[in-house]
């Protein structure tokens, strides 16, 4: 099976870290060229870039703030322009608040449901809007108390 995604351009959203860095990597052992996508994991999503790159693949790390709804399809955007078409899209971003459910705040529920939800919305409507097939993969990796 190894090679089976040669020619295709995956992006994973929080792929420098748990969930996200084990995709990424399973993505680019199956040949597919990765795009990590980091918010504060700068130095971690590097370190998989360079795991990927690695494996023989092209491999990027660009961050972007996916608690801002205004930020996600630029985001896109700019993947496209820095390693072309995407064809797999894995949304696995997540925040992790230090609240628990009888402190949290309105606003920290707006955030992790913007990172969540209403981000990997608008990353599926951008991969849409290429007019071509693509694949999408929605984790939900949350702690919740």
């Amino acid at each position: 099976m190894p090679g089976v995604l040669i020619g295709k351009t995956a992006l994973v959203t929080g792929g420098a870290r748990r969930i996200g860095r084990s995709v990424a990597l399973a993505l680019a052992d199956l040949g597919a060229d990765v795009v990590i996508h980091y918010n504060r994991s700068g130095t971690e999503a590097m370190a998989v870039m360079a795991e990927a790159e690695s494996r023989g693949v092209r491999s990027f790390a660009l961050g972007a703030d996916l608690s801002d709804p205004e930020a996600a399809e630029p985001f896109f955007a700019r993947v496209v322009r820095t390693a072309g078409p995407v064809d797999i899209l894995v949304n696995s971003a997540s925040s992790f608040p230090e609240n628990t459910l009888t402190d949290s705040t309105p606003a920290d529920f707006l955030e992790s449901f913007t990172v969540n939800a209403l981000s990997p919305f608008l990353l599926c409507r951008a991969l849409a809007a290429q007019e071509r097939e693509g694949s999408v993969v929605n984790f939900l990796d949350a702690r919740i108390t």
